[in-house]
């Protein structure tokens, strides 16, 4: 049988190596990393993720709800997590990630050693998608236009 994390990593060349773990841009792949793998140093190595819907998981239904994303992703990957990780996300993939580190952390799983996000607001200023009602949240954080 087919270890469920492989949907969502590559196998892993180096398992004794420090790790970072890639989230994509929203509508972006795990291609967005390649050139990364290429002057990554030798006892680090770069693990983009393979969402669904995305790269080489086209034919699959995107998950479109940020917990149920975050639930797939945790159940697949969260047993195989190295001992030493980062995390890193960009953009929207920065709010998953930032998610995804909370959801390990909740279920005592090792969380990575630090986590980096580019390209979006600091992920814990908002909590958009663990907001009871998110577009209430957006809302009462937006400036007036008087």
């Amino acid at each position: 049988m087919r270890d469920p994390s492989e949907l969502w990593i590559p196998r892993r060349r180096l398992p004794n190596v420090t790790a970072l773990i890639c989230f994509p841009s929203s509508g972006g792949t795990a291609a967005a990393f390649s050139e990364w793998k290429q002057v990554a140093l030798p006892d680090f190595e770069i693990v983009p993720l393979k969402l669904p819907g995305r790269g080489v998981r086209l034919k699959e239904a995107s998950i479109e709800s940020m917990p149920l994303l975050v639930e797939a992703l945790g159940q697949a990957i969260g047993p195989v997590l190295p001992k030493s990780y980062y995390v890193f996300g960009q953009c929207l993939g920065g709010i998953l990630a930032y998610e995804f580190v909370r959801w390990l952390d909740g279920r005592g799983f090792t969380t990575p050693k630090h986590l980096f996000v580019a390209g979006c607001w600091a992920p814990m200023s908002c909590l958009l998608y663990t907001s009871p009602s998110p577009r209430d949240g957006l809302l009462s954080r937006m400036p007036s236009s008087a």
